[in-house]
């Protein structure tokens, strides 16, 4: 059996409409954008490298703490220099705001701040795949120049264990999404009622409520 290196074309495994619906989410709608970065989303897992550029921005601007939207965005982009990404390879002239144009299409684009998730986990799992692929090609030309079992295992463990940081979600949790979690919790224990207390508190509503303190 021949041992043979796949060529896939990686932009197969992308979808650029998925990609420009989590930026518009992240442009037009605050809300949007904490749902785009609920999932862990990185530039890493955009194909489109001036998305990659523009969701760097936004996430900056965003863990920051500072307003996000075309405007603000596109100052950003100016102050970067990353006009020659926009304006295309042959054009002589740039102007400063050569990427508003783009940028506006993007927060023209149809979609709903309510499926940001679903957007930005489309765009999530695609550029893990992607990666995927490479991990291929790292252990086919390791194998191809002769080195031993030990070197191979050990370059593909690193390749894989940089992959598992990409995946990894880095993003502190939302207040929403912890009301939810405590809502949650606290219906099952109302379910579960007495069995399996944990410490009071010396508080009997909260006991009652929380089922004492646990681990």
């Amino acid at each position: 059996m021949t041992l043979q290196n796949p060529v896939i074309n990686l932009s197969t495994l992308a979808n650029v409409e998925m990609e420009r619906k989590t930026l518009c989410c992240c442009l037009v709608s605050p809300k949007g954008y904490e749902r785009v970065m609920s999932v862990g989303l990185k530039s890493a897992h955009f194909l489109e490298v001036k998305h990659q550029v523009i969701f760097d921005v936004i996430h900056s601007l965003g863990s920051k703490g500072l307003k996000i939207d075309i405007s603000i965005v596109s100052d950003e982009l100016s102050r970067q220099n990353h006009e020659r990404l926009f304006a295309g390879v042959h054009t002589d002239k740039i102007s400063k705001d050569a990427h508003f144009p783009y940028l506006a299409g993007l927060s023209n684009e149809v979609a709903t701040a309510a499926y940001a998730e679903q957007y930005a986990k489309v765009v999530k799992d695609d550029g893990i795949r992607r990666g995927l692929v490479n991990y291929w090609s790292v252990i086919y030309s390791a194998i191809q120049d002769s080195k031993s079992p030990s070197e191979i295992i050990a370059e593909g463990i690193a390749f894989l264990t940089k992959a598992q940081d990409i995946t990894a979600r880095t993003e502190a949790y939302t207040m929403p999404e912890l009301v939810d979690y405590s809502k949650e919790y606290i219906i099952q224990q109302e379910l579960e009622q007495k069995e399996g207390r944990g410490i009071t508190t010396g508080i009997s509503l909260l006991d009652n409520i929380i089922g004492g303190l646990k681990p």
